[in-house]
């Protein structure tokens, strides 16, 4: 989270953000905390916020490419940066 407030996200606000996003209650919140165990609920919130801004119109944009016959590619940037701590996540390529 650039803004640097993610030690302000709770657990609820992450519940009601990814319910807003048509996530199912409880389980789809627990698919993420299961990919990332000892995550704290801002760093599920990002998670669930990358996923939807840009994870996921990437993969749809690629898809659909690709029913039209082109070539598509999606790449993944995880490399986590030593910018603020660390607090950038992954955000780029060295």
């Amino acid at each position: 989270m650039p803004s640097g407030l993610s030690g302000l996200v709770s657990g609820e606000l992450v519940e009601r953000t990814a319910a807003a996003y048509g996530l199912p209650p409880g389980s789809g919140v627990t698919a993420y905390r299961a990919a990332v165990p000892g995550a704290s609920p801002g760093e599920v919130f990002a998670d669930i916020a990358t996923d939807w801004f840009y994870r996921l119109p990437a993969l749809r944009l690629a898809e659909a490419q690709a029913r039209h016959g082109a070539r598509a590619f999606v790449h993944e940037f995880t490399w986590p940066s030593p910018a603020f701590d660390g607090a950038l996540g992954g955000c780029g390529s060295p």
